[in-house]
């Protein structure tokens, strides 16, 4: 949380210029499910306030946002292939058949982006049905 609540979300150095413009845009000033009260951070579910499990994965972020935090953090989201990657270690571990440092991290509880660009696997086609 302390990215949220530093001044670093307000600074343009943190954002990409698209992700400056998009926060500009849509008048974010915060992420939108998070607030504090009393002290405490919280987050909205089912139309209130629930401690916020500091542990837990970041949900309900924007690609900016996500990216924005990872630039203010020193880090970046990972490409397509180094999340597939590790996801596929991950499952190994699981399987028992690879050792993993990653064990802790539960894959796939949440949308998990990055960097790279959303698009279908090569020679992917649509279901024919709507």
């Amino acid at each position: 949380m302390p990215f949220a609540t530093a001044a670093d979300y307000s600074d343009p150095r943190c954002w990409s210029a698209a992700g400056w413009q998009w926060r500009a845009v849509n008048a974010v000033a915060g992420p939108r499910y998070l607030r504090q009260a009393g002290g405490q951070w919280q987050q909205r579910r089912f139309g209130g306030g629930q401690a916020l499990p500091l542990a837990a994965p970041a949900v309900h972020l924007s690609w900016f946002g996500a990216d924005a935090w990872c630039r203010w953090a020193g880090r970046r989201l990972p490409s397509k292939a180094e999340w597939e990657h590790a996801a596929h270690a991950a499952l190994c571990h699981l399987r028992g058949e690879v050792p993993t440092d990653d064990a802790g991290f539960h894959w796939g509880e949440v949308w998990e982006g990055t960097a790279s660009r959303f698009l279908p696997y090569p020679g992917f086609r649509a279901h024919p049905y709507r």
